[in-house]
């Protein structure tokens, strides 16, 4: 069975093509920074693995044995909450 890692993957999009690979027989990790987001992973079928894209070594071990990454995640290094939630 294929494996994918995607990041983003509880978001708008995400989710869909967390969805949509799971479909087709994929076995799919998602990078989750947060419980709720890990929850959401598990809820969906998919495996969760705590990171984030702003961590290498997060992004090393996540990716570890996958045969493709999707990215849909998005990085940010706003300086303040607001800024964060645009």
């Amino acid at each position: 069975m294929p494996r994918a890692l995607v990041t983003g993957a509880t978001g708008l999009v995400g989710s869909h093509i967390v969805e949509l690979l799971l479909n087709d027989g994929w076995s799919v990790r998602g990078l989750a920074r947060s419980d709720a987001s890990r929850d959401a992973l598990r809820s969906a079928g998919a495996e969760a693995v705590s990171g984030d894209l702003l961590d290498q070594a997060s992004l090393g071990a996540a990716s570890s044995g996958v045969d493709v990454t999707v990215g849909d995640g998005r990085a940010t290094a706003a300086s303040t909450s607001t800024e964060r939630t645009r």
